[in-house]
């Protein structure tokens, strides 16, 4: 008898969340400040993309250049250089996996991780 039952005839009972209100009103959560704001810690900020820039540029192993690929998208910074990194594999891609079969075969590693 329950085969005949349709859709229709059945209604899902739903729980009701009924959340207490935060105690924090919005004027207070708009004045928290965070001290990583000041002046101190954007220009070290500024010096350290400065430096892995540099590091970016000065790598001439694809091998390592694609390693330092890497750990920059599993530190979460790849967006921060984006336009670099997308030169870098464009490079690595025309200049060693295109033109190179040798390459290839030498460098199975860092072949399947440029793929």
């Amino acid at each position: 008898m329950e085969a005949n039952k349709t859709f229709e005839d059945t209604t899902v009972t739903r729980p009701v969340a009924s959340f207490k209100p935060p105690i924090w009103d919005y004027v207070f959560i708009q004045s928290l400040r965070s001290k990583y704001g000041e002046e101190h810690y954007v220009e070290r900020r500024d010096m350290l993309m400065e430096k892995v820039k540099t590091m970016i540029d000065t790598v001439e192993n694809p091998l390592h250049q694609l390693e330092l690929i890497d750990v920059l998208q599993r530190f979460g910074l790849a967006y921060l250089f984006k336009e670099e990194l997308k030169t870098n594999l464009d490079n690595i891609y025309n200049e060693y996996v295109v033109q190179s079969d040798t390459w290839k075969m030498n460098n199975l590693y860092a072949y399947w991780t440029s793929i």
